[in-house]
């Protein structure tokens, strides 16, 4: 296994800019191409971390990958997943981006503020395949496990009483430019979402003789809501879609992080 110290570490970061010149490549494959080490070639890595060797090839034509395989990939050389989705996004030069990344940054560097927003497990869980005009098309799936806690995010002063309220970590990159792999969303389980809100989609889902599980969600934008059927939004690539309410659990909010910040 390759190992890098905190010193290698920083100066990756500050290469990846650099790095990731091509934009017509997906932005996770500029990513992993950005801390790929000199030493190895795309195969060598997959070889190396255990990876089937067209996990690449897929890679540039989805533009997606499972959260398990990528940090299979990162893992091998010595970085961990927290150091990769630290990386800088791209396209955060405009001053929209800037104001959306000031706004998301302010919750969690707030002092004072207690961390005790539960952050849940999440995984990239297997695609929903549709088909639409006779194209068969795969909307991104996210596992999210709600008994395991696995970190504490600051509690911003808006939500000073809202002790129903979950952080998760998003995984995929089916809603960028809007939330990056990596980003906290803060979810509303309590409040109905509107047209327009970014939502938490609960699917049932059979599980033999224990009935149904709920842990497969799809974070989307919601667009439409009838007694039969919800329609939501995917961005990347971007896409709408329909999903029949008999296969809704719940629909949970997420929190605009203009609500939580206090001007």
């Amino acid at each position: 296994m390759f190992a890098i110290d905190e010193n290698d570490v920083g100066q990756q970061m500050c290469e990846i800019a650099d790095n990731m010149e091509n934009p017509d490549e997906p932005l996770l494959y500029r990513q992993l191409m950005a801390v790929k080490p000199a030493s190895l070639t795309p195969n060598q890595w997959l070889v190396q971390a255990g990876v089937n060797r067209s996990f690449f090839t897929n890679l540039r034509s989805r533009g997606r990958a499972r959260n398990d395989i990528v940090e299979k990939l990162i893992e091998a050389i010595g970085m961990t997943p927290a150091q990769f989705y630290a990386q800088s996004a791209p396209d955060a030069s405009t001053e929209s981006r800037a104001q959306e990344v000031r706004a998301r940054n302010l919750p969690f560097r707030a002092e004072g503020e207690l961390r005790d927003v539960p952050v849940v497990g999440s995984a990239l869980g297997a695609d929903l395949q549709f088909t639409e005009d006779g194209q068969t098309l795969f909307a991104e799936v996210t596992d999210l496990f709600l008994d395991d806690v696995q970190d504490y995010a600051r509690r911003p002063a808006a939500l000073a009483h809202r002790r129903d309220v979950y952080a998760v970590t998003v995984v995929g990159s089916s809603m960028s430019d809007r939330w990056d792999p990596g980003d906290p969303v803060y979810v509303d389980p309590k409040t109905t979402p509107r047209i327009g809100d970014d939502v938490v989609v609960y699917l049932r889902k059979p599980d033999g003789d224990d009935g149904e599980r709920m842990h497969s969600v799809l974070i989307k934008r919601l667009q439409k809501r009838t007694a039969s059927f919800i329609e939501l939004l995917q961005l990347n690539p971007r896409m709408s879609f329909p999903v029949p309410m008999k296969d809704v659990a719940m629909i949970h909010r997420v929190i605009p992080y203009r609500e939580m910040v206090l001007f």
